[in-house]
């Protein structure tokens, strides 16, 4: 393994792109939520000032008020604490794949059912989508390449020319599917989007690891979804690997360092 990422060491966070669905005051949320769902984690070790973002701070503060406790159910930074954590990285790491847009409610009386997954009682949100953005077979998964270069764009602002390392990016899809052109296709969008931000914004991305390999257990979703650039056949004790068009494709732009490669004929 190169020794450049032997010595480096960092955390990596899972970053949804977040817009604002149609208004002013959902472009205001869906910052808030980018703040929330990626800044709480980042800020306190990758911004100049340390510490949480104070947007997301302020709301939870306010709401903490209103429930009658007497601090926030956020704990402010000590300057102590500022100092220890702010500056502890090597690299950013970045898992990303998929986009959500931002609706912003009066109150939370207005919101869905199933807010879990949905939105947000803490802000009064709530995540939709575009008709154009496509769909694995998650249930929560919208397909948006674009949203990869937003998100990088938005760190870039936040805190700088960091180096970013894309740990996870890769395709939701069914099981038993060796031509998995929708894999394919998801790997070539979001890797333009890759280089976009490398030639066009400036963006100093390190590295890029497609998730994953192999199929694998995927949380609620267990063996039902795979994300594998080789299928496995959990049916057998051996499990045998079998590699799908995807993973010829995306061997292919490794080999020739370059997107500008065949996409693979399907196996019979």
């Amino acid at each position: 393994m190169n020794s450049y990422f032997c010595r480096r060491i960092s955390l990596a966070n899972h970053f949804v792109w977040y817009e604002g669905d149609a208004t002013a005051a959902d472009d205001a949320a869906a910052e808030l939520m980018r703040q929330q769902s990626y800044g709480l984690y980042c800020h306190p070790i990758f911004s100049s000032e340390g510490g949480w973002p104070q947007s997301v701070a302020k709301v939870i503060a306010e709401n903490s008020k209103r429930e009658g406790y007497p601090f926030s159910r956020l704990p402010e930074f000590t300057q102590e604490e500022i100092e220890l954590v702010r500056g502890t990285y090597d690299y950013l790491g970045l898992n990303h794949y998929t986009s959500r847009t931002v609706i912003q409610h009066a109150s939370a009386d207005t919101l869905p059912a199933n807010i879990a997954f949905t939105g947000s009682t803490e802000f009064n949100v709530s995540f939709s989508g575009r008709e154009e953005w496509g769909a694995g077979s998650s249930f929560w998964f919208r397909i948006n390449p674009p949203g990869l270069r937003s998100v990088m764009r938005w760190i870039k602002q936040e805190y700088g020319n960091v180096d970013i390392l894309i740990t996870e990016n890769g395709y939701s899809d069914k099981p038993n599917t060796i031509n998995d052109d929708a894999r394919v296709d998801y790997y070539r969008g979001y890797l333009e989007q890759v280089l976009l931000s490398i030639k066009e914004d400036g963006v100093n991305v390190t590295g890029y690891t497609a998730w994953t390999l192999m199929d694998n257990f995927e949380w609620i979703e267990g063996y039902t979804s795979t994300f594998g650039l080789y299928q496995v056949d959990f049916s057998q004790a051996d499990r045998p690997r079998t590699p799908r068009k995807s993973a010829r494709y995306y061997a292919s732009i490794v080999k020739a360092n370059s997107l500008d490669v065949p996409v693979p004929k399907d196996e019979l």
